[in-house]
This record gives C-alpha cells, structure tokens and sequence, in this order.
C-alpha cells in the first residue's frame, strides 16, 4: 500500500503550552476537520510553523502539518475542508 499524505493548512492554537500539549491539539484539531478520531492519524508532520500578531493581543500560533491516514479517499469526501493531497 503507497504511503498517501494530506496536508492541512492554517491550523491556529493558542501559545504557552509545551509542545507535547501542542502537537496534541494538532491531532484533535486534524481528527475535528477529517471527521475522524485522532488515534485515526498515524503520523502528523509539522511542516510549518509561524506565529499569528496582526491581532493583539489574541497571539496564535499556525501549523501547516502533513498527516498520514488509512483510507484517504474515503475521509476527503465526508471532510469538513479542502486539503491538499502529497
């Protein structure tokens, strides 16, 4: 089975968390939009990260992450957005 990729985009949290706490919001935040449990993820890259001021003093911090998942196909089509396939 080829290794199939999404790569999700602007993936806003809050900072001053570690960053075990942040990868693990990334993952309820994926699961929320893929419309699947977290533990559904095999893996989450991190790809980007930068930090969001334009509003203060509401500071986030954006993700662009790559995730892996069973059964691509089927999870885009009931998604909640668009993601880009790797």
């Amino acid at each position: 089975m080829e290794e199939q990729m999404i790569r999700i985009q602007q993936l806003k949290i809050r900072p001053g968390q570690t960053p075990e706490q942040n990868r693990k919001e990334l993952m309820n935040k994926c699961g929320k939009l893929l419309r699947i449990k977290p533990e559904a993820i095999r893996t989450l890259t991190i790809v980007k990260e930068s930090i969001d001021t334009r509003k203060k003093p509401d500071i986030f911090l954006v993700y662009v992450v790559d995730v892996q998942i069973d059964e691509e196909d089927r999870i885009l089509k009931k998604s909640k957005i668009k993601m880009s396939r790797l």
